[in-house]
C-alpha cells in the first residue's frame, strides 16, 4: 500500500510539473495580454457591461443599479461584447 501511495504522489507531481512548463506559462501570459487587449478595444459601453460582469462578477441587477441601465440592455451589451471577444481571439488561434 505503502508503494501505491508514492506511486500516486509522484504521478501528481509529474502531472502538475508538466502543467507549469515554461512554454505553457509563456502560452497563459500570451493569452491573457491578448485577452486585456482585446477587451480594450471592445466599443465603451461593450467593454463597461462585459468587465462588470465578468471581471467584476455583479449581477445584472447591480449592473442596473450602478450604470442606471435595463438589464435587457446589460445583458445585449454583455452578449454583443463577449461575441466580438470571441471573433477577434478566433482570429488570433486560426489553428483551433
Amino acid at each position: 500500500m505503502g508503494q501505491q501511495d508514492v506511486d500516486i504522489d509522484e504521478l501528481l507531481d509529474m502531472q502538475v510539473a508538466d502543467e507549469q512548463t515554461p512554454e505553457r506559462l509563456l502560452s497563459q501570459q500570451q493569452v491573457g495580454r491578448e485577452l486585456e487587449q482585446a477587451i480594450l478595444r471592445l466599443p465603451p459601453l461593450y467593454r463597461e457591461a462585459f468587465v462588470l460582469k465578468h471581471v467584476e462578477g455583479l449581477s445584472y441587477e447591480e449592473m442596473e443599479a450602478i450604470l442606471g441601465v435595463q438589464g435587457d440592455t446589460l445583458k445585449m451589451r454583455v452578449y454583443k461584447g463577449r461575441l466580438q471577444l470571441s471573433r477577434e481571439l478566433a482570429a488570433l488561434n486560426p489553428a483551433q
